[in-house]
């Protein structure tokens, strides 16, 4: 079993979304996601699975347009990142 990051984002509200899954492989780590994702009666849109524990992507913004107003109210972000450009 090895440490796998897996990151997607919640189709319903545009949040992002991240977890560390114990797993045999990346597609297994996605698996569980998509398990965890059933559970919670949600669709869950995986965007990426990396071997290892990978810093959060949601640290900069909660939602996955970095322009959307909920990012303002959201707690604990690191919004002020140097080199970090929005692409359009």
């Amino acid at each position: 079993m090895r440490d796998f990051s897996v990151y997607g984002f919640w189709p319903h509200s545009s949040e992002r979304w991240g977890e560390v899954y114990q797993a045999t492989s990346a597609r297994a780590a996605e698996d569980l996601a998509q398990m965890f994702a059933a559970e919670q009666g949600a669709v869950l849109r995986v965007a990426g699975v990396f071997e290892g524990t990978v810093v959060s992507v949601d640290r900069y913004t909660l939602y996955v347009d970095p322009r959307d107003v909920r990012n303002l109210d959201a707690e604990d972000l690191e919004p002020d990142v140097p080199g970090l450009e929005i692409a359009t």
